[in-house]
């Protein structure tokens, strides 16, 4: 499917904005936010980050309030600061992204004053912030938040069946490698925001 010129329009504006709201509020996140590539792909059933560049699904994108997007973003940055698709190769991929996700979303929480909207999506509920000793997620790594997910057999037992925030909203990172305008027979649209904002400044400003 070829997104018209007035519906990339539309998706860069959101993300234009998104950015300048997180710079604005969060400005360690807005900085880093400022040195990302960004894709929308039909194709992406949601979000997903390969530590280069951060690519929206146009449908999940469509569905997500300025608010949940702000999340989103924050969410991915951190993901890619704390190196996290390179750390957990040798791990239980499924329990390393829930701790991963653990570590994340509970920095946000604190980011936000521990205000639990926060980190929140209307479709899926609060998202996982909690350590399995009950303690906020940022005390710890994730390594460590695994570690104790491996430990402790109770907590690998409610594990079981359990939806890491990137399941919900994020796909395979693997699908989202090299640097291309295609990966994986996908199609994206992939450039700078930098480019992106000088190029459309007289339609973004109307």
């Amino acid at each position: 499917m070829v997104l018209s010129d007035e519906k990339m329009k539309g998706y860069i504006r959101r993300l234009l904005l998104s950015r300048m709201r997180i710079l604005n509020d969060h400005g360690f996140y807005g900085l880093l936010l400022m040195h990302m590539t960004y894709a929308v792909s039909t194709e992406v059933e949601t979000a997903c980050t390969d530590g280069v560049r951060i690519t929206f699904g146009t449908d999940f994108l469509e569905n997500l309030t300025d608010e949940e997007l702000d999340f989103v973003m924050m969410h991915e940055i951190l993901h890619v600061v704390l190196q996290h698709c390179m750390r957990g190769e040798d791990r239980d991929q499924e329990r390393f992204n829930i701790a991963c996700d653990i570590v994340v979303n509970s920095n946000i929480l604190l980011e936000n004053k521990m205000d639990k909207r926060s980190i929140t999506l209307q479709k899926w509920g609060e998202s996982m912030h909690l350590a399995p000793d009950g303690k906020e997620g940022y005390e710890y790594t994730a390594e460590q938040v695994y570690k104790a997910f491996i430990e402790d057999d109770e907590c690998a037992e409610a594990l079981r069946g359990a939806v890491p925030l990137h399941k919900a909203y994020d796909v395979d990172r693997r699908t989202c490698g090299g640097k291309n305008e295609s990966y994986d027979g996908v199609r994206v649209h992939v450039s700078s925001l930098f480019g992106l904002k000088a190029y459309f400044v007289g339609e973004l400003d109307d």
